[in-house]
């Protein structure tokens, strides 16, 4: 509770209190105010908020027991002035108890080095007691009172230093508390009085100006130290930094600026700016900056304490960066800092954000010795799960989850589901899914969009149109919900639905994503009728990927609907081709190679073989590492690895159509398909499911010499000369030919 002072005193102003001789008030009236106000009217209980009434007896209006009084202020300020006379005296003035008389008898007996203290101490507690405090000083101190009396210029020099430790006290008083106006008035006042103003006056002052987040207040003011000849210290920067951190958007960079500056003139920052500096780079997630502050830290001497460490390490651990995770870690221990549980769980996030499981795991295990795992730590393991498709450790995690007393929350459930349906366990997905609406658990909009997935992926679209409604009224859609609802409506050939998700992401301008894209462009594989709403909203889109599908799919390219000639790049209008290449500069290759076997299997699908082909064409002239044959001395090879069944069954039938060009010296050479993995393989890619099956049917049904490699099962073998062979036997070189249908289009 603030101390009552005397309206006396309160209207007397700033000025009029600061000004040394001003002698309006006795030091009885400057503390009968106090008195009444605060003992005689109020009584001790309200002064200390009821917490000490017991302890301090009453006896005519003054507190006894002031050494107790003292303790305590010594416990709340955290600092002893290390003089009993001192401590009592602080303690009268700040619990008002004995104020007059303890002045009184003070004047004669403390040094104007004291009066800093005692101002110190009380304005720890009230400015307002520090400055009423201060206002005697002024009419006491003999610098202003005694008439020269032949003292010592040294020594009067000596009271004139001290006195301006008194006044920067005070201004560091106000300054903390954040009354600018008036610590400017006390430097107006000393350059009135001759003093001359020095660096720790202007540093008090900054310290002020630094709390408020007033940057540009003391870039003016530091300005005005050097017309004076004070050159800001590092503590003058300091400040700087700090004002910068404080303001009400706080200027991270140019906060570093001013450090990079001090490093530059080799002052020494602080291990609190360094700290302070750290924790404002983990507030924006910035982890260079964090870094380079706290190498600079290191390299000036200073040792970083567990709050630094922790926060390096979350923002490590939110990257991935698991190595440097473990690093401060490791720093963390060897430093005899304790490594609690938000320790390992920030390591436990690291290896899960970088795919690291068995290492999560293995630190998981390690934290259960040092405290009970969080909801959050099992959260974490479960969402790694979920992504990694773990559906057997995910539900381990939750049984764990439910068995220790920790209450399972949308989150836990979410990923447990997600694991589920990423493993094709749709109908646990399910049974999780109810349970987690039993409990009154609200799900989230991932929750819906997993469920989504997984009634697409079992081709229960009604279940899952029930949970779009749902979704809808509970959630706001996001953008990979609007493309797991496309997914459901055209995997179940709800075509009009599908358009009308189509068209609400146009007016939302959602785009559809990889998967959005990837499922829109195989529905036109189909030739049924009832694609036409979403064959209509792809012509409309205002995304140009869906317009190039719908030119590609179901405008005619060339003459006539029956094409002659095979295709090449040359068939493909200026503007598809425009697009393609723009596609390739822009987007990463997992996009593009979704792109281009999501189109093959449509044109495969629909007979547009010639079409496919040219579409092939362009994506191995415009993708370095887009599949394409190779020759070596001893073997034609092709690897279908990574491409849709239509891409590869395109890329078969042109391979195979050029064998007959080949020389008869070439005859002994082997052609090879690798449809799989193969542990002879230097790079293993993940083959497609059914590439092999499709392929080898094609293969087989034309009669074709191919047979499996006894060294390898993921590849299909026959030799050049086999090959010439059969199609000049059997005459298939026609069956080769990528040729459109003759009514590959839908009439419009």
């Amino acid at each position: 509770m603030a101390p009552m002072i005397a309206p006396s005193l309160l209207n007397t102003g700033v000025e009029g209190l600061l000004h040394p001789f001003n002698v309006a008030h006795s030091r009885t009236q400057l503390f009968s105010g106090f008195e009444c106000a605060g003992i005689k009217k109020y009584g001790i209980d309200l002064l200390v908020d009821g917490k000490y009434f017991s302890r301090f007896g009453r006896q005519n209006g003054h507190f006894q027991r002031l050494t107790a009084a003292s303790k305590r202020l010594d416990e709340t300020t955290g600092n002893s002035v290390e003089k009993p006379e001192l401590d009592e005296l602080i303690a009268a003035i700040v619990y008002q108890a004995e104020i007059e008389g303890s002045l009184s008898n003070a004047f004669q007996r403390i040094s104007t080095e004291d009066w800093s203290k005692v101002l110190s101490n009380v304005g720890k507690k009230h400015w307002e007691l520090a400055l009423a405090v201060f206002g005697v000083f002024k009419e006491t101190s003999s610098i202003f009172l005694k008439p020269n009396t032949g003292i010592q210029k040294n020594e009067e020099d000596r009271e004139v230093v001290q006195i301006l430790k008194v006044y920067t006290t005070m201004v560091a008083v106000l300054a903390r508390h954040g009354r600018l106006e008036e610590a400017e008035a006390i430097l107006t006042e000393v350059q009135q009085l001759g003093f001359g103003l020095d660096l720790f006056l202007y540093n008090a002052l900054l310290g002020g100006y630094a709390k408020q987040g007033m940057a540009e207040r003391m870039l003016d003011c530091m300005l005005e130290m050097q017309k004076f000849g004070i050159q800001p210290d590092h503590v003058s920067y300091e400040q700087l930094v700090a004002a910068y951190l404080n303001s009400k958007t706080p200027e991270l960079k140019l906060a570093l600026e001013v450090l990079d500056h001090m490093h530059s003139h080799e002052l020494k920052a602080s291990q609190k700016t360094y700290s302070e500096l750290i924790a404002a780079c983990w507030k924006k997630s910035e982890v260079e900056n964090a870094d380079k502050c706290f190498s600079a830290m290191i390299a000036a001497g200073h040792s970083a304490d567990s709050k630094v460490l922790v926060k390096l390490m979350q923002l490590h651990a939110q990257k991935g960066n698991h190595t440097r995770t473990q690093q401060l870690f490791q720093m963390l221990k060897q430093a005899g800092l304790k490594a609690n549980s938000t320790c390992y769980e920030q390591l436990l996030l690291a290896y899960c954000k970088a795919g690291c499981l068995d290492q999560a795991f293995t630190i998981f295990r390690e934290s259960k010795q040092i405290a009970k795992p969080s909801l959050i730590v099992y959260n974490i393991l479960l969402d790694a799960c979920a992504k990694a498709g773990l559906h057997l450790q995910a539900m381990q995690l939750y049984n764990e989850v439910c068995g220790s007393g920790l209450k399972a929350n949308a989150i836990t459930y979410t990923s447990a589901i997600t694991a589920l349906v990423r493993s094709g366990r749709c109908a646990k997905a399910e049974e999780l899914y109810k349970r987690m609406l039993r409990l009154k658990i609200s799900p989230t909009a991932h929750t819906y969009t997993s469920m989504i997935h997984a009634y697409a992926m079992k081709g229960w679209t009604r279940s899952g149109h029930e949970v779009c409604v749902t979704m809808r009224s509970n959630c706001q859609i996001t953008a990979v919900a609007y493309n797991a609802m496309l997914h459901l409506y055209i995997r179940g050939e709800w075509y009009t639905e599908a358009a009308n998700i189509l068209s609400e992401m146009d007016s939302e301008d959602i785009e559809p994503g990889v998967p959005g894209y990837g499922v829109l462009i195989a529905a036109c594989g189909d030739s049924s009728p009832e694609i036409m709403p979403l064959v209509r909203t792809l012509e409309t889109s205002r995304w140009e990927t869906c317009r190039i599908v719908y030119q590609l799919m179901f405008l005619p390219l060339y003459e006539s609907c029956e094409s002659l000639l095979e295709g090449s790049i040359a068939d493909l209008p200026k503007d598809v081709m425009a697009f393609l290449q723009k596609m390739a500069q822009t987007k990463d290759a997992e996009a593009n190679l979704s792109f281009y076997n999501s189109l093959m299997d449509g044109l495969w699908r629909k007979g547009l073989k010639r079409r496919a082909k040219s579409v092939m064409v362009a994506a191995r002239s415009l993708l370095p590492w887009y599949k394409r044959p190779k020759l070596t001395k001893m073997k034609l090879l092709l690897d279908l690895r990574g491409l849709s069944l239509g891409a590869a069954q395109v890329a078969v039938l042109d391979w195979l159509s050029g064998v007959a060009q080949l020389h008869e010296e070439k005859s002994e050479q082997q052609m090879v398909l690798v449809t799989g993995s193969d542990s002879s393989d230097k790079l293993v890619v993940k083959a497609r499911k059914g590439i092999k099956k499709a392929v080898g049917a094609t293969l087989a049904e034309l009669g074709s010499p191919f047979a499996e490699d006894p060294q390898g099962s993921g590849r299909l073998v026959a030799s050049v000369y086999d090959v010439v062979q059969w199609q000049a036997v059997y005459g298939i070189s026609s069956a080769l030919m990528l040729l459109d249908n003759t009514q590959p289009y839908i009439t419009q």
